[in-house]
């Protein structure tokens, strides 16, 4: 077959004995291109001095063949033994399959690109519920002006606070009770002239301002009136620690 594709080459009607233009030549092009220097060199003389189309085919068809011939007995010996190529290429397989599975599954995973299997199975989890506050201070509006008071999670009212003219004023005090609960605050007892008892919320610093952070409704009795502020001050602690933890996380 290969002889056959070599005598099928094309060449010009230039007799044997006819000097040839190896430059020019198709055939010569290849013969140099499998040839060593020496061999170029040598056939391009020849074919300058008059070698024969013929011979010069016969001449590249044995200078391919040399090359070509134990290759093409490799690749015959291999194609007559196909069970143990497909054993060595299983074999290859199986090394490339360990490396590149783990790869593809965390390259997948990394890009959200899971098994829907997957999905089922690991169910979303759910969130942990908020601990609720003890209790909350809360703004509002009575006509033109602005309060907040502390109630606390059943809904009972300890602490209301002295009318703001506008909203900034009322929500800073109030954050100031939030975040630093019962620091350098105070609790007294009143009595009205009415009899009626009820406690307010203090700073301790006479000359501080503001002065009042607060008011309770009117008791009946001193002692309800006491209990009332106790339960006041342990509300507004817990509420400032709670707060804090809050911002923390």
């Amino acid at each position: 077959q290969l002889k056959k594709l070599i005598a099928s080459i094309v060449t010009d009607s230039r007799a044997p004995g006819e000097a040839k233009d190896p430059d020019a030549s198709h055939l010569f092009t290849l013969y140099r291109a499998f040839a060593s220097e020496a061999q170029a060199a040598e056939m391009h003389a020849a074919l300058s001095g008059g070698l024969a189309w013929g011979e010069a085919k016969q001449a590249l068809f044995e200078l391919l063949e040399g090359q070509l011939a134990p290759m093409r007995e490799k690749y015959e010996s291999l194609m007559a033994k196909p069970a143990e190529i497909e054993a060595t290429l299983q074999e290859g397989a199986s090394k490339a399959r360990a490396i590149a599975t783990p790869l593809l599954r965390d390259l997948r995973a990394a890009v959200g690109l899971r098994p829907l299997t997957a999905a089922m199975v690991e169910a979303p989890r759910p969130k942990a519920k908020r601990e609720k506050p003890p209790a909350e201070f809360l703004m509002f509006r009575e006509g033109p002006a602005m309060f907040y008071k502390l109630r606390t999670a059943t809904g009972e009212e300890l602490l209301r606070s002295a009318a703001f003219s506008n909203a900034k004023s009322a929500a800073e005090q109030k954050s100031i009770l939030e975040k630093h609960g019962m620091h350098d605050l105070r609790w007294e007892y009143r009595k009205r002239d009415t009899g009626a008892w009820y406690f307010e919320l203090c700073n301790s610093h006479v000359s501080s301002s503001p002065a009042s952070f607060g008011v309770s409704r009117d008791y009946a009795d001193q002692t309800e009136c006491e209990a009332d502020a106790a339960k006041a001050d342990q509300m507004i602690r817990r509420l400032s620690e709670f707060m804090k933890s809050s911002s923390a996380d």
